[in-house]
């Protein structure tokens, strides 16, 4: 049996948390077979020199390594505000910042964009998203080199919570303020960024429609950059609860389509979960959705906090378009049999 478990080891500096993991531990897999092999070994040698006792010393190694998985667990069940708050307020220069502005981009490059979790990932994200916040909070622009400095877009661009990408809107627009790299990251500001968000809450591409982005801008406007931090806490601890919700019943399900003229080969869904509400599965994420029933078997579902005041519409046969704020329709979804919603 090839059975893995984590090993969290607390480390001690600011610099050491930075360069491993987003909450502050230094995380190690190992296999339970070391351990059966270790104990192996020791029989080997208690049978050579006499050493007494191997059943405390297996019964010691479960239990240490017992105690690393619960704390697996609960590693990835809370954000540590307040000692990023401690670290961060600590940055003695503008030297120290900088780095620490590096050590960010370093988590997202090496190990956020290759976690496969959803969870993890999206806990990592928040994470990376808190500390910039915080960086721009106590520091405000100290440290941060506006012509190399990619992480606010980062932040923003791999995240794949819409609701968490508008909470993070302010800091887009502050670095857009002081212009430099975001100007045209991309393409020019605000594309990359727009398009992010448009993907990110209806899977909808933005790609050459300029004309759209003034009044998707202001409908943006407006958000508070000091609740931030308290709003991405919240929102870590509704993904939580929305990672544990049981599926009751699938509403139906359609071809992802981006574009008008481009289907995908996976699908997303509206579904009932266990709570009674109706949510939109996509990419293994649901967002939570607001039902409206019209005449005639018609229904609208709007995401619950979108920014652009867009909805599905779905008829009495199961028919899905994509409205946008006019009530003009951006795409109209093909059914699928297809089970995948990655």
């Amino acid at each position: 049996m090839n059975i893995e478990f984590t090993k969290i080891l607390k480390n001690n500096t600011a610099n050491d948390c930075l360069s491993t993991s987003p909450n502050s531990y230094f995380v190690e897999t190992f296999n339970l077979n070391q351990t059966i092999l270790t104990f192996r070994n020791y029989l080997k040698i208690r049978a050579a020199h006499k050493v007494a006792k191997p059943l405390e010393f297996i019964m010691k190694l479960i239990t240490i390594k017992l105690i690393l998985f619960i704390l697996v667990q609960d590693c990835f069940g809370q954000i540590p505000i307040e000692q990023y708050e401690t670290e961060i307020k600590a940055l003695g220069t503008e030297d120290d910042i900088e780095s620490y502005w590096n050590k960010l981009i370093e988590i997202d490059q090496n190990i956020l964009v290759h976690e496969r979790d959803v969870f993890k990932s999206d806990s990592i994200s928040i994470d990376l998203m808190i500390r910039t916040s915080l960086l721009f909070q106590i520091h405000d622009t100290i440290g941060y080199n506006r012509f190399g400095n990619v992480l606010p877009v980062l932040n923003l661009t791999h995240s794949k919570l819409g609701y968490c990408q508008l909470i993070y809107w302010p800091i887009i627009e502050k670095c857009a303020a002081l212009g430099g790299v975001i100007s045209d990251l991309g393409g020019k500001f605000p594309a990359y960024e727009l398009e992010s968000i448009s993907l990110h809450f209806y899977n909808y591409s933005l790609f050459r429609q300029e004309p759209k982005y003034l009044n998707l801008l202001n409908a943006l406007k407006g958000k508070d950059i000091d609740s931030i931090v308290p709003q991405l806490v919240t929102s870590f601890q509704n993904q939580k609860y929305f990672y544990k919700l049981g599926e009751q019943k699938v509403i139906g399900r359609w071809i992802n389509q981006p574009f008008t003229n481009l289907k995908e080969d996976s699908s997303f869904e509206i579904i009932l979960m266990a709570d009674g509400n109706y949510y939109i599965k996509q990419n293994q994420r649901l967002q939570k959705l607001i039902e409206t029933k019209l005449k005639r078997g018609i229904r609208k579902y709007k995401i619950e906090n979108e920014p652009f005041g867009w909805v599905y519409r779905m008829d009495s046969h199961g028919n899905l378009v994509l409205l946008d704020e006019k009530g003009d329709i951006l795409i109209s979804y093909t059914k699928s049999t297809n089970a995948s919603t990655k």
